[in-house]
């Protein structure tokens, strides 16, 4: 058992797509004490980094990792109340991983959440995008200045999930800007195996300008602190198994083998795994396959090159596989 805050939510706030934290409901002023013993209605769903505190949804039943493209959405569209605790109290629920991690990291428009899908063909639970990672992804300062507590946080954000999860490991597919932070997570935990999900660089350049409207000098800038920051996990040890967004496409059944292995499971029929790469992964988001918000330049693919060209030299654009040294 343990005591928390809990408050009853009027309705959600804000954008699909705004990552989860304080702002993410409109709460009712009925705050009360309570205390419970976590259950599978209750997930963790933010770290509140002013207020130093967690909070987790409680949407009054068990929410899927096979609900929706994103699971901080699910969070958000079925939160029925919260319930709070302060750092030092939410860290007496911490507990040592019953399961294995199997980590999604990428870069962005490159089939991440697809290779969610397939990781839950395969018989994984995997959880896409938990933004509680996120969260502490961004706080720099907290990072800088109490890694430990950082650390400690990640772990309880991962075993939240291993407590929601079943079988004997369990996926988490996070998001792009958390790679530049995966060395840390990997660090919390080292028995995780950890995937690197990449793409063609024009292509994936491409895609983050029709999407969001990222220019060539931003994705050029974002693209390269992402590979240093798998290069410096690599080099400090780490296990990094790169899968590329082409080889998805061409050879799904590899890259279900792959999965498969990390996380002792049978390979998936066939027949199940077709229907997964035929179904858009983001299919009833504004970021599905066919979504175009932005107008591409002609002479953006150029433009492109030559941004990635005078940032780092050595990064052939159409190599994503040879980017990363891969272990194993």
């Amino acid at each position: 058992m343990a005591t928390f805050i809990k408050r009853s939510v009027l309705k959600p706030k804000g954008t699909a797509y705004t990552m989860a934290g304080p702002g993410s409901f409109k709460l009712g002023d009925d705050a009360r004490d309570v205390d419970i013993a976590l259950s599978d209605h209750q997930s963790l769903h933010h770290f509140d980094l002013e207020r130093r505190r967690t909070c987790w949804v409680d949407a009054g039943r068990f929410i899927s990792d096979r609900e929706g493209a994103f699971f901080y959405q699910e969070q958000r569209r079925n939160a029925r109340a919260v319930l709070f605790a302060s750092f030092e109290d939410a860290l007496r629920l911490d507990a040592p991983l019953t399961r294995r991690p199997v980590l999604f990291f990428s870069i962005g428009r490159c089939g991440s959440t697809l290779i969610s899908k397939i990781a839950q063909t395969c018989g994984l639970d995997t959880w896409s995008e938990p933004d509680s990672f996120t969260n502490l992804n961004r706080a720099r300062g907290l990072r800088r200045g109490q890694p430990d507590l950082v650390r400690a946080l990640t772990h309880l954000a991962l075993s939240d999930l291993d407590r929601l999860s079943t079988g004997a490991a369990f996926g988490v597919k996070l998001r792009a800007e958390v790679t530049q932070t995966m060395g840390s997570i990997m660090d919390t935990a080292p028995d995780a195996v950890s995937f690197f999900v990449l793409r063609d660089a024009v292509e994936w350049a491409r895609s983050s300008r029709r999407v969001f409207g990222v220019d060539e000098h931003q994705s050029a800038r974002r693209l390269v602190k992402m590979i240093l920051a798998a290069r410096q996990a690599v080099e400090a040890g780490h296990d990094l198994r790169v899968l590329d967004y082409r080889r998805m496409v061409t050879q799904p059944q590899t890259v279900a083998a792959m999965i498969c292995d990390a996380a002792g499971l049978p390979l998936p029929d066939t027949a199940r795994l077709d229907r997964t790469m035929q179904t858009d992964s983001q299919q009833g988001t504004s970021i599905n396959r066919e979504s175009s918000r932005f107008d591409l330049p002609g002479d953006f693919d150029d433009r492109f090159r030559q941004a990635l060209s005078a940032i780092a030299p050595d990064l052939d654009p159409h190599d994503a596989q040879g980017w990363i040294a891969p272990r194993g």
